[in-house]
Order: structure tokens, then C-alpha cells, then sequence
């Protein structure tokens, strides 16, 4: 088997790439931000990204199985390479693809690395449009004062539309965005930050890649970013920044504030730490005051040293001024001014030129302090022109969430009846029950019937009176319950805050829709919860979604081993959603089935109602969780997905308050469960998997290496 691959892409070199073409692959990629500043070589790493997935897009299955690790040569593209690391079967036909990408140019190289999902094709319906959320998504302020912690998220990002406030914790978040300003005063650790607006630092937040910031830049205390990028001014009052780029002023003050490598400004630096510089390059002028760590000044404008002011080379265009406050400061290297020079007996300087005139004759040759500088009218002075990229992120819009629109597509619809407050359920594709619409009720205990010689609670009835009793049953005897007991029915409704409670040992998997506010408390759930209203959970409670549960767990009565610890019984023995569980003994995902929890919705007059979530303590949530409007967490909560906080009810200031811990697990993801994958509600929506016949491919996880 051959261990080279050939791409053959004619005529398709990076510049050729649509923009929507990259936006659609970003994404899926990025799933929120798309950052317009990266270098060259991230645009060609993510541009030989998208052509591998066109590739990868074109082959048969059998194809796919066939490639073995090595080199894909990516004909028609410049600075692409790719390299092939693992070729993985993820059963049910499914390959993954493990594929490290690297994008060139002439100052760096970039890795990304890649897995993309292949899956086999399927003939028959169209494919369904679907969205996609990043890992956290949050469409209103954010205050956070408890923690969020990601786990196996090599590419997680937090974003959010509004103002960021973390005092809290953050632990293992590869991306904080905003559209308004950010504050990070806690002792925060990120890879990354970007934000519409002002970034303020303290405390010992620290930024370990790039800061992109579209206005000004604070930064105190212990803090640090690596790379900083930016609009504004950038101001360290204390803390450390690796390299430094910025259309506007830079000031470096405070005894232990630093900038290690080079400081870059479209405008002027003043710098009074008593840290040496390494190199500052400004097109307007330069104040200097601290020591020489062969350090290097460049000004389009004038320079000035004063106090400490000690350097090793120096440059400018325009005119210089020399006032160290001892004599063995100065220039200890090159000087080259355009303009003017200004100097007392005390400043060194070892290779001076200028063109224009000298403030006095410098020293001679037997003068304790060496001024060996002269005066060149034809001197032309080279410093470079600094072109700093304008830093503006585009944040892609928030998913809409409209749970009305998902009504037909549930197993279970659960409504109040109008004019009788009957409790009624609509089944649909359920094994085991036929489809139509029924009340819950109880049966009367009757001890010559066996079916009806126990607790009969909340089953399904053809009619019930006034009191809830069934008066005309649906055989065979089912309810869609496992309560605490056999006397013990799960859902209850209280018309006065039209919230549904579902409190029991568990009920019939799939996806369920209720009509109202829902309250989720106790119990462990194969299901998706459902409601136009408001969700909130309480006590001990695990919620599975079905996708994350997958065949056995779904599919038969098999739930007892861990992690769910379900002892299906009598009540719910035989009953499966049809549409998930496949004749052929498959499981077959869908869109919804990746979620656990989704509130609100676009209402018949047009108005949006409900959408807050509301997390209790102790809740362990298996799927996506997904709110219209606004999450609020307040106990020690586990979500494996992704999370939005849609804030399509509220006004544009809400804030967003989370004072409890979440963690967000993303290890060990079940080969049917996509966290982020929606169905479609509106907006921009792509379709899922292919319907012409060819292998269908995705990019499943990222990151940069």
C-alpha cells in the first residue's frame, strides 16, 4: 500500500478559497469566532484544513478505509502540508480520520490537528439542517463569580455577547471572547482572549497565546499575555507581555512592569518601569528611562532618555534628546538620529550620526565619558514603517432556540387539556404503544385483575373523569412512569404556574415536549426535556440525552450498568423511540438527540416566552443544555456538551450569573452524541450527512499543536 497520497486540487491555490467557503468550515471549526488578524500561516493551515475535508468528501468508503498514515501532497496550494497520524474505525461504519495540517510562510509555521468523521452514506430522505454551537455560548453579560472548568475540551471557547466580569475560576478554556469590555481579576489561566471592547487585567490573570483587543488594554498586578494585539492604548501598570502590537500608545510604568520582546505602536511609547526594554519600533516618538538589555530603540518621531536611560542602539528620524542622570548612560552602541541631537557632557555615546545639528561639541578623545559622534547631512536613517492589522473579531450570531418548532419531532407531547385541565400525552414512534394522543390517569386497584393489582399511576387512558380517574382504558395497560414505587406516579401539573413536575425513578427514553414550565427533580432520564416555558432541576438528578446513551440504553431494557443504574421494570420493559432504534439492531442519531435540556420559544402571538434554565445542586447532565433566554447556575453542576445562553427574552443588558461550579466534560464522547449539534430553529443552518450516495465528512475536534 502506498504511503503517499495525491490531492489533485488544479488551479485551486489558497487565495482562491471563498470566504464563505472558510466560513463554513470555521464554522464547524471555531463554532463562534471568526479572527481576521492571524497570520498567514493560520489562513493556509485552515485553508489546507478545508481542502482535505473536499477530499476526504469525495471518496467512497472503501477509499477512506484505504488510507494509510502519511504525507496527503496537496497539489494547486502553496505553504499546505498534511500529514495522515491515525486511521480509526469508530464502528457502525463510521472512520476517523486523524490528520495534522501545517500552514507556512516565510516567519513561522502553524499545526493544526485535525480528526474528521466520515460517515458512510445512506440513501433514501434528504438530509436534515442542523446548527452548531461552540462549547460555550453566551448571548448576554457574563459575571463569574463561581468556576467553569473544561475537561477534554483542546478546543473550547467561551463566548459571549455583551460584557465579561471573571473573578472566579477558569480552568482549562482555550478561548475567552466578547463583543463588550473584559475583566479577568481572578487568578485566571487562558489560552486566548479577543474582545469588541476594553480588556482590563489584574490580579494574576494570565493570557499563555494572544490578547486581540479592538480597544484599549490594562494590565496591573501579576499579570501576563504573551501576545498582545491591539486597537487601543496598552497600558502595564505592572504584569508582563511577551510582544506587544498596537495602532495606538504604549505605556510601560511601575518598577516590575515589562515587555520582553519587541513593543510595536502605529503611535508613541513612554516607558518609566525601571525594567529594561528589549526592542521598541513606534512611528511616533519614544521616552525612555530604564536600563539596557541590549535593547534597541526605533522612532519614526523623536526619542528622549532620561533618568536610567541606558540602550544599546538608537534610531530615529526625528530629533533626539540625551538626559540620563549618569555618566555611563546613553547610547552604548549605534545612534542614528535624522534630526537633531540634544546631549550633555555626561551622556555616552560610542557610534553616533546626525544629521542635523548638535546641542555642543562633544567630548574629546581624553574626556572620561566617550561622545564619538558626528554630524552626516546626507545621513538617511532607516527605521521601518510600523503597520499594525486593524483587530476587529466576527462574531457569528447565536443559534435560534424555538422549541415550538420541535413539537412534531418529539416521542412524547405532553399538553394540558383547554377547558378541563386534563393532563394529556401525544406518543409518537414509540415501540411498544401506538401512536395517538391519551390522557394520564390511574386505574382503581383490583385485586382479581393482575395488571391492575398494584399501584396504577399515571398511565395512559382513552378518557379520565374530573379527578383523574380512567374511565375508559388503553390496552394494553402503559404509562410512560417508573416511579419511586408502584404507587407512585411522575408527572404532576400545577395550573397556577403551569409547571410540570417530573419526579420518579425514571420514564420511556426518547424525546419529550412539554407544553409549560418544567421542574426536573430526582431520578435518572434517557431522554431530551423539552419546554416553552422555563426549566429548573432539582435534587439528585442525572439526565442522559438519547444520543449520548446510545442502542443499549435507548434501545432495550438493558440501563442497569453504570453510569445510568436504571433497573427497568414492568412499567417502562419494551417501550423505545422507533425513529432512534433501528430495525437492523442500529442506532440511528439525530439532531435533537444530542440535547438534555432546551427552554423557549416564538409563541403563537409571536412573542418569545420562557427559555430560562435553571441548574440545581448535584446535577449530572449528559447532552447539550440550551437556553432561549438565560442559565443560571447556583450548585455543582456537570454538563457533557455544549451550552448556549440564547437571551432571546430579555433586554440586550441582562446579565448572565454564574456563582456555582460547572464543569464541562468533553472526554470520552460516545461515537453517536455531537455535542453542539442542533437541529435547525433558523438562522444559518447546513444539512447533516449526505444524500447523493459519497461518504459524508465532518471535522469533529481541533487544535492547534
Amino acid at each position: 500500500m502506498v504511503s503517499l497520497l495525491m490531492v489533485v486540487l488544479t488551479g485551486l491555490g489558497v487565495l482562491a478559497l471563498t470566504a464563505a467557503g472558510l466560513h463554513a468550515m470555521r464554522g464547524t471549526q471555531e463554532q463562534q469566532l471568526t479572527v481576521h488578524t492571524n497570520t498567514q500561516a493560520v489562513a493556509r493551515a485552515w485553508a489546507g484544513a478545508e481542502l482535505v475535508q473536499q477530499y476526504l468528501n469525495s471518496l467512497t468508503t472503501a477509499e477512506v478505509e484505504a488510507i494509510p498514515n502519511g504525507a496527503l501532497t496537496l497539489t494547486g496550494v502553496q505553504g499546505v502540508e498534511a500529514q495522515v497520524t491515525n486511521n480509526i474505525d469508530a464502528g457502525s461504519g463510521v472512520r476517523q480520520l486523524v490528520v495534522n495540517v501545517v500552514g507556512r510562510s516565510v516567519q513561522t509555521a502553524v499545526v493544526v490537528q485535525l480528526v474528521y468523521e466520515i460517515t458512510p452514506p445512506s440513501a433514501g430522505a434528504p438530509a436534515p439542517s442542523v446548527s452548531s454551537i461552540g462549547t460555550v455560548d453566551i448571548n448576554s453579560n457574563l459575571d463569574l463569580k463561581g468556576s467553569i472548568r473544561v475537561l477534554g475540551g483542546t478546543n473550547a471557547n467561551l463566548m459571549v455577547k455583551g460584557t465579561v466580569d471573571l473573578g472566579g475560576s477558569v480552568e482549562g478554556i482555550n478561548r475567552v471572547c466578547s463583543t463588550e469590555d473584559m475583566s479577568i481579576t481572578a487568578a485566571i489561566s487562558v489560552n486566548r482572549v479577543c474582545t469588541l471592547g476594553n480588556l482590563t487585567m489584574g490580579g494574576s490573570a494570565s493570557v499563555t497565546g494572544d490578547a486581540e483587543v479592538k480597544g484599549n488594554v490594562s494590565m496591573s498586578g501579576n499579570t501576563s499575555i504573551t501576545t498582545v494585539l491591539a486597537n487601543g492604548n496598552v497600558v502595564l501598570s505592572g504584569g508582563s507581555a511577551g510582544t506587544v502590537s498596537t495602532k495606538g500608545n504604549i505605556t510601560v510604568s511601575g518598577g516590575s512592569a515589562r515587555i520582553t520582546g519587541t513593543a510595536a505602536t502605529e503611535g508613541n511609547i513612554n516607558w518609566t518601569s525601571s525594567t529594561a526594554a528589549s526592542t521598541l519600533n513606534a512611528n511616533g516618538n519614544i521616552a525612555y528611562s530604564a536600563g539596557n538589555n541590549n535593547t534597541a530603540l526605533n522612532a519614526r518621531g523623536n526619542i528622549s532618555l532620561s533618568g536610567n536611560g541606558r540602550v544599546q542602539t538608537l534610531n530615529a528620524l526625528g530629533n533626539t534628546t540625551l538626559s540620563s542622570n549618569s555618566n555611563t548612560n546613553g547610547v552604548m552602541g549605534n545612534l542614528r538620529v535624522g534630526g537633531n541631537l540634544v546631549f550633555d557632557k555626561d551622556q555616552v555615546v560610542n557610534d553616533g550620526e546626525v544629521r542635523g545639528t548638535l546641542s555642543r561639541e562633544p567630548n574629546g578623545a581624553s574626556a572620561k565619558v566617550k561622545q564619538d559622534v558626528t554630524r552626516n547631512t546626507s545621513l538617511v536613517v532607516d527605521v521601518p514603517v510600523v503597520s499594525v492589522p486593524v483587530v476587529n473579531p466576527v462574531f457569528k450570531p447565536s443559534v435560534p432556540v424555538d422549541v415550538f418548532l420541535l413539537k412534531e419531532t418529539a416521542n412524547y407531547v405532553f399538553e394540558i387539556e383547554v377547558g378541563t385541565g386534563k393532563r394529556m400525552v401525544t406518543v409518537r414512534n414509540v415501540d411498544g404503544i401506538v401512536s395517538g394522543t391519551y390522557y394520564l390517569g390511574d386505574y382503581s386497584y383490583k385485586w382479581d385483575q393482575p395488571e391492575l393489582a398494584r399501584g396504577n399511576k399515571d398511565y395512559l387512558c382513552e378518557a379520565v373523569n374530573d379527578s383523574g380517574i380512567c374511565t375508559e382504558p388503553t390496552l394494553p395497560y402503559r404509562t410512560l412512569c417508573q416511579g419511586s414505587s408502584q404507587y407512585n406516579g411522575c408527572f404532576s401539573y400545577n395550573a397556577g404556574t403551569t409547571k410540570w413536575t417530573l419526579n420518579g425513578q425514571s420514564m420511556a427514553p426518547g424525546v419529550a415536549w412539554f407544553d409549560g414550565n418544567l421542574n426536573v427533580s430526582n431520578g435518572t432520564y434517557i431522554n431530551t426535556f423539552l419546554a416553552t416555558g422555563n426549566i429548573e432541576t432539582s435534587g439528585s438528578l442525572k439526565i442522559f440525552s438519547p444520543n449520548y446513551a446510545g442502542y443499549t440504553p435507548v434501545c432495550t431494557d438493558s440501563r442497569s450498568a453504570s453510569p445510568y443504574g436504571i433497573t427497568v421494570d414492568f412499567r417502562l420493559s419494551g417501550l423505545k423511540p422507533s425513529d432512534l432504534c433501528q430495525a437492523d439492531g442500529t442506532y440511528l442519531p439525530n439532531a435533537i438527540g444530542n440535547t438534555a435540556l432546551m427552554a423557549g420559544g416564538v409563541n403563537a402571538s409571536g412573542m418569545y416566552v420562557g427559555g430560562d434554565i435553571s441548574l440545581g445542586a448535584s446535577n449530572a447532565i449528559y447532552g447539550n443544555v440550551i437556553a432561549g433566554n438565560i442559565l443560571d447556575t447556583t450548585g455543582n453542576t456537570t454538563v457533557v456538551g455544549s451550552v448556549q445562553v440564547a437571551n432571546l427574552r430579555s433586554s440586550a443588558g441582562t446579565t448572565t450569573t454564574w456563582r456555582g461550579s460547572t464543569t464541562i466534560d468533553l472526554r470520552n464522547i460516545p461515537s453517536t452524541f455531537t455535542p453542539g449539534l442542533l437541529p435547525c430553529m433558523g438562522g444559518t443552518c447546513t444539512t447533516s450527512g449526505n444524500a447523493t450516495g459519497s461518504a459524508g465528512t465532518r471535522i469533529r475536534w481541533s487544535r492547534f499543536l
